[in-house]
């Protein structure tokens, strides 16, 4: 089966989707993956309108907006998915996303700083670190956050790969 075809099948799968919330994210989703993101858009704004307090939505714009770069409207959504607590993580992890997709280093590692130490217990917390670590060329911290992270959860391929990843960097 091509990408496309599959594509298809999983617009189908939405489409039978009795809440029209739900069969928009669905749909935008798939839109997203098709790289179409003027359709993705669409679908959320439209399920936006039936339901504008809807979470799932907001995170998927929040998503979309990222993407798009869009900064000020994926900004615009923090508040409302940081009280809601979308992220599990009171919106660190979100702002996380934003500033390393802006290229904001420096508020990354701090977002990925208040991670390991709020949720030290998980291998993601420590994994942004060491992406972030890696991404401003500190291999050597980058190492040990990613070995924290699979301290943490041995099975994390994020930590393994960016072990690779520095390691190769230092040799």
């Amino acid at each position: 089966m091509t990408p496309d075809a599959l594509m298809k099948l999983q617009l189908a799968e939405a489409d039978k989707n009795t809440d029209p919330v739900a069969r928009a994210i669905a749909r935008s989703v798939c839109f997203r993956r098709m790289n179409k993101p003027d359709d993705a858009l669409k679908e959320l704004q439209s399920a936006q309108q039936i339901n504008p307090k809807d979470n799932n939505v907001k995170m998927q714009l929040f998503t979309l907006y990222v993407q798009l770069k869009q900064w000020d409207k994926a900004e615009a959504l923090l508040p409302a998915l940081s009280t809601a607590n979308s992220d599990q993580a009171s919106g660190n992890l979100l702002r996380y996303r934003l500033a390393m997709a802006r290229g904001d280093y420096d508020s990354a590692q701090n977002y990925a700083r208040t991670l390991t130490q709020s949720m030290s217990e998980f291998g993601q917390s420590w994994s942004l670190l060491g992406q972030v670590q890696q991404k401003t060329g500190a291999f050597q911290d980058a190492v040990r956050s990613y070995l924290n992270a699979l301290q943490k959860q041995s099975d994390s391929v994020d930590a393994l790969r960016g072990l690779i990843e520095c390691y190769y960097a230092l040799n």
